[in-house]
């Protein structure tokens, strides 16, 4: 897929994209990937710019899931293994281990989560039912 293509891909997205709720059961850790998602053209880049190096508190929230969130839309997302985290000694940002959830994203992937993120809100790390 060539830039221009990606580009077109994410204007359409953008405008079609389903407003979506976040069942009160799935508790979720919405990150905003929009930094690294330029650079994640395969599933497994997609994984990559999710599950690493955050400044968050997983013990403390214990989220389930973590959705790849690029422009407010999901793009990934990923059932995380409670008992892999893993933490980076110098900054002490957090990175959990997971694997694709197909039946959340059969719910979750290219909707609209907006809603879940206020504008100008630094912070890429959102909870949500955590």
């Amino acid at each position: 897929m060539t830039f221009s293509d990606r580009v077109l891909e994410d204007i359409v997205l953008r405008y079609s994209a389903a407003p979506v709720t976040i069942a009160a059961e799935h508790r979720v850790v919405l990150i905003r990937i929009n930094r690294q998602f330029r650079d994640a053209g395969t599933p497994e880049a997609l994984y990559e710019a999710t599950r690493q190096w955050w400044k968050m508190d997983p013990h403390r929230r214990r989220p389930d899931f973590a959705f790849g969130v690029y422009d407010g839309i999901v793009r990934g997302v990923y059932r995380i293994d409670i008992d892999a985290w893993e933490q980076r000694a110098i900054d002490k940002r957090w990175a959990f281990h997971g694997v694709v959830d197909p039946t959340m994203e059969s719910h979750y992937v290219w909707k609209d989560v907006s809603s879940y993120l206020s504008i100008g809100n630094r912070n890429p790390v959102r909870y949500v039912h955590c």
